[in-house]
Formats: structure tokens, sequence, C-alpha cells
């Protein structure tokens, strides 16, 4: 977001995320679906460095006067979604739990990665390949979402690699949050608190 337009904005938003898919589909969705509101969308390369990098980026967003602060990270091989908040340090960790009204910081675990929450919305996947026949199921979080991108991407480009960056920049043209949430809990999830969050600052 150009900072020179920050004026415009009375709700700020600081979101810190693992890689450049993430930051390419959520710098469109959030702005699409929330456009009196300035995010500030941070890629940090990794979960591992995202978790190390959590108690500055919070404390920059605390200084820029943002309202909120979210991290997104991917559940990947985890078991539970806990583990991962565990291994935030105690500050960020304190910070996420405590009750909604005066957190600054909320945690979400895309389960089990953000290709789960993309899988969610069939309709952006058919309008991204339209020949497939893709049908969502009710509930993304435990697919093996890497190799079923890819098995219904080669089913249209089978002489072209998917590219993960391009392919997230391309479903969040037509992605719609609220179908995504009906197949998704953990974007559901993740929704709810900032359209909460928009709401209530």
């Amino acid at each position: 977001m150009d900072p020179r337009g920050a004026w415009r904005y009375s709700v700020k938003i600081g979101v810190v995320v693992e890689g450049a898919s993430e930051k390419k589909f959520l710098d469109r969705v959030l702005h699409k679906y929330n456009p009196n509101v300035q995010f500030d969308v941070r890629i940090m390369k990794g979960r591992n460095k995202l978790i190390q990098s959590s108690v500055s980026m919070m404390q920059q967003f605390y200084s820029a006067r943002y309202q909120r602060g979210f991290f997104i990270t991917d559940l990947d091989d985890n078991e539970c979604p806990l583990q991962i908040i565990h291994e935030f340090p105690d500050e960020v960790r304190e910070n996420a739990l405590k009750p909604k009204a005066i957190r600054f910081v909320t945690i979400c675990v895309a389960m089990r990665d953000l290709e789960g929450w993309l899988l969610a919305d069939q309709e952006a996947i058919r309008s991204v390949l339209p020949q497939c026949e893709y049908i969502a199921p009710s509930d993304t979080s435990n697919l093996n979402t890497g190799k079923l991108l890819t098995k219904l991407w080669n089913s249209e480009h089978p002489n072209t690699a998917l590219n993960k960056i391009s392919f997230a920049a391309s479903m969040s043209y037509n992605f719609d949050p609220a179908r995504a949430a009906v197949n998704s809990p953990s974007f559901e999830y993740f929704w709810k608190r900032l359209r909460s969050c928009i709401s209530n600052c």
C-alpha cells in the first residue's frame, strides 16, 4: 500500500505471512473486500523467520498505530494449530490469548496451508482452470493440497509446471471469502476475526 494514501484510511491492519504466494493473494483479496482499510502485508520467507520476527513486527505495527496485527502461518505437517502457536515468543502468544476486545495480535494457522484456502472456493478454481471439474470438499483441512493442486493444473497444462505464486495471484481475482469459509474452517476463523476487528475499530 502506498503510504502517501494512508491518510484516507481510518483502520490500518498489519498482516505477516510466510511467502510471496500469500502476499500476492491477500494483497488483492483483502483490499477488494475491505476497500476502506489499509493493509500492510509483510513477507517473512518461512514460518521460522515469521515466528522469530513476530515481536519486532508487533512492535512496528503498534508504533505505527495500526489497529491490529495478524500473523498467518501454515499448519503443514503439524498435528495441531496449538503446537505452532506455542512456538511464538511469550510476548506475542500472551497478547494473542487476551480477550478479543483488548488483544492486539491474532495468530491464524492455515490448514494445512494457503492452498487449502484456495481449494475451498471451487468457483475461483474453475475460473482459473475452466476445463477441470473440481468440486470442493466440505472441509479442505486434511487434503494433500500440493498434490491435488498440481493434479488439477496438469490436467489443463500438462507441459507447463505449476507456479504457485502466479496461481495464487490469478485466484485472487475471483476468490470469494464467503464461499471459501464454508469449506475451510481455518479460513473462516481468519475472516471472522478480521471482519470483527474492522467492525469494532
